[in-house]
């Protein structure tokens, strides 16, 4: 991920289906946030 200039703290691999989006697409980052911080991925981290 360095070599294209990024440097998550996470990457967590989810089913695209349970990735928001806006009715045109977008993916609605704020709400994956939300859910994050809620401990939605916390059973996928500790895989």
């Amino acid at each position: 991920m360095n070599t294209i200039g990024l440097n998550p703290d996470y990457l967590i691999p989810v089913p695209k289906e349970t990735i928001p989006k806006t009715a045109i697409g977008k993916i609605q980052r704020q709400e994956l946030r939300k859910r994050f911080e809620a401990g939605e991925f916390h059973g996928i981290l500790k895989g």
